[in-house]
């Protein structure tokens, strides 16, 4: 026992230096940061719809469709237009009604278009109240990574759906994407509550949280830029 206990005494322990939160060197910072980067990616993949939505449907189709009989076509509603609109120009007057297309091929009403974009809100009013049993259960780390591939997966597929299969498509979509959206606050809030200290996690918080922020301001110039720079002319 006494050797032991000698030996024990013998050991030095190496203090474990500890770097303020805003510090090069932090991991907790380095924590804060990627879970806010990676919020603004989130955040921007489910609100860069909302833009885009603009040159992906067709607005002269639109308002043509009002005026021809509903047994028509998409496709020959996007004729139509197509035939027109390099020979009509239409009278410029204060009752005429002034229709912005930026040459897109959906002829999605605003019913649809409205659906589409109360997908990701429907998704995650699911998945947000048992999204804690996930996380106590599988580590935050693994169900936020699960969460961000199925945001990935959905917006990679969104294209391809609204141009073969319709708005529907779309909106389940949309909506398997909210069901990822459910697990995307937890599973921060649950990082920051075991890797922060009571004094820092307010701060975390309010950093990461402007990821929100940080999508809005850059990611809508962005995507209304791309918008302007793929018209179809």
């Amino acid at each position: 026992m006494t050797s032991e206990m000698k030996k024990s005494n013998s050991i030095k322990r190496v203090p474990v230096k500890k770097f303020p939160f805003f510090h090069p060197f932090s991991r907790r910072l380095h924590t804060a940061l990627l879970c806010m980067i990676g919020f603004c990616c989130t955040t921007f993949m489910r609100m860069h719809l909302a833009i885009t939505m603009t040159c992906m449907v067709n607005s002269t189709a639109l308002a043509l469709e009002q005026t021809l009989p509903y047994s028509i076509d998409n496709a020959s509603i996007i004729d139509e237009v197509k035939s027109v609109s390099d020979h009509v120009c239409a009278p410029k007057n204060s009752h005429s009604k002034v229709v912005v297309d930026y040459g897109g091929e959906l002829v999605w009403d605003t019913n649809e278009q409205n659906l589409i974009f109360s997908g990701t809100f429907w998704g995650s009013l699911i998945t947000v109240l048992p999204s804690m049993f996930f996380i106590n259960r599988y580590s935050a780390r693994y169900v936020l990574q699960g969460a961000v591939g199925i945001y990935i997966i959905m917006t990679v597929l969104t294209p391809y759906l609204a141009i073969h299969f319709g708005p529907i498509p779309v909106f389940m979509s949309r909506f398997v994407m909210g069901l990822g959206e459910g697990f995307i606050l937890p599973a921060n809030n649950a990082i920051i509550a075991n890797w922060f200290p009571s004094a820092e996690r307010s701060t975390a918080i309010s950093l990461f949280t402007t990821g929100n922020q940080m999508a809005g301001a850059f990611g809508n110039p962005v995507a209304a830029s791309l918008c302007k720079c793929c018209e179809k002319k």
